[in-house]
């Protein structure tokens, strides 16, 4: 369990590590020509993964994940598009394994 945390702890940092410097990353080379298409399909990636690993770590991911894509007001539509899925669609699992990782 103690490792597990651990392994949940660095896969979502690693993974904002990342989308940052993505990110940093089209800033710098869209400095003088901004790209609306790449910068969409970058989105879009992003949203991808963060729903994959949500789905793949379960738990605060999840209801973060949940959460977010009702904003509309702080995400871009690609990203929410991609990230609805966790509202509705989440593989369940058993009581059991819910009340024994709290």
């Amino acid at each position: 369990m103690k490792y597990y945390s651990l392994y949940r702890i660095v896969v979502i940092v690693w993974m904002s590590v990342k989308f940052f410097i993505q990110l940093e990353h089209f800033r710098r080379k869209s400095k003088h020509s901004w790209n609306q298409d790449r910068w969409q399909k970058l989105l879009k990636k992003q949203a991808k993964e963060y729903k994959e690993k949500a789905i793949r770590l379960e738990g605060l991911l999840v209801k973060l994940g949940q959460f977010l894509s009702t904003r509309a007001d702080i995400l871009p539509k690609v990203f929410l598009e991609e990230i609805e899925d966790l509202v509705d669609r989440v593989p369940s699992f058993p009581w059991e394994k819910a009340k024994k990782d709290s």
